[in-house]
Parts: structure tokens; sequence; C-alpha cells
């Protein structure tokens, strides 16, 4: 009787569970981070994404161990691996540049004519009371961003609509040059 061949994610997960594999991951990974959790989010993302597999395998363990070194789950929220000309690269996402700068919560609103907010700053963290109007929303007037960091310290940033418009464009001239480089096309930030 022949053995059973194995499928290209069933032997992907072996690879990543063997225990050598397990036990270099784990060397490279910050003291606060959860190999289980890594490794499980790692395996789901790929099989989720069959290209990735598909791909130059040494780029993908590459790509696989510079996210164990900076302590960022693989799952398309703190990073994702896309595929450039064959070969598997390692890329933050919002999520994970936040966790790398140390916030343990964040968030942020968009204010236009017409809204009801009001942004209080308490004990127990930063809580925005927000209305969205009900007819007549006008023109963006600011964004509100908040973060509280590991130790607790709280941020409020109010920027106005000028410098938020700014910033969509650059994310959009990123996205589209970053589009031209894999191959895709860009979403509307």
């Amino acid at each position: 009787m022949e053995p059973k061949q194995l499928t290209p994610a069933q032997a992907f997960e072996n690879t990543l569970t063997k225990e050598a594999m397990y036990n270099k991951l784990s060397s490279v990974m910050p003291p606060h981070a959860n190999m289980n959790t890594f490794i499980s989010s790692t395996i789901k993302y790929c099989i989720s994404n069959p290209k990735v597999m598909e791909a130059d395998r040494a780029s993908l363990y590459n790509a696989i161990f510079e996210a164990a070194k900076a302590g960022m789950l693989i799952d398309g929220r703190e990073s994702f691996l896309p595929i450039y000309r064959g070969t598997v690269e390692f890329q933050t996402m919002f999520r994970g540049n936040a966790k790398r700068a140390g916030f343990d919560k964040y968030g942020a609103v968009l204010i236009h004519e017409g809204d009801e907010y009001k942004c209080v700053m308490g004990m127990d963290g930063v809580t925005f009371e927000y209305t969205m109007a009900r007819k007549g929303r006008g023109e963006l007037e600011m964004a509100i961003g908040w973060s509280i960091d590991k130790d607790g310290f709280k941020r409020v940033l109010q920027l106005p609509a000028e410098r938020v418009l700014q910033i969509a464009k650059k994310a959009k001239d990123k996205a589209t040059a970053a589009a031209k480089r894999y191959g895709k096309t860009p979403s509307s930030p």
C-alpha cells in the first residue's frame, strides 16, 4: 500500500510544527509573544492564501522569521505576506505598527459638519460619545485619534480636515505604488 500523499498545506503545517522549527522560531520571538498563537495564525493565513505556499519556499520561511523577530502575528491584521515576483515578503499593517509602537488600545473617529461628539478621558480610558448627523451631514471637519500605551499613558490627537486628507492621499499613493509592484488594484482609503 502506497503512503498517503500530503497536501501542500499539510506539509507546510508539519514543517512549522516540527520541534526544530518551533524551537528556532521561539528563540527569535520577543518574550511577550505567544508562540502557539503565532504558529496557528501563520498556518491559518497561509492556508487561506495558497499562492503564498506556491511561491519561493525559502523566502516564505524568511518572511515568517522576520514576523517572529518582530513579534507580529501573520493574520492579515498585524502583518501579511505579499508576493513580489515569486518571492514572499513580510509587511506590517496598522495594527502591527501600533503594537510595535507599544499601544495597548487605540482608535479614531472622523467628525463631519453636523456630527455631535464629546471626548472624555477617564481613569479607565478614553471614551468618545459620538452621534452621526441624521440629516445634512456635511464636510469633514477633523479626525480624533486616541491611544493608551502599555504603561497606561493616554494620548489624544486632533487633526484638521486638511491634514486628514493629506494623509489619505499619501496612503492612496503608497497603495497605488504597492499595487503596481505586486500587480493588484488598490482599494480606496
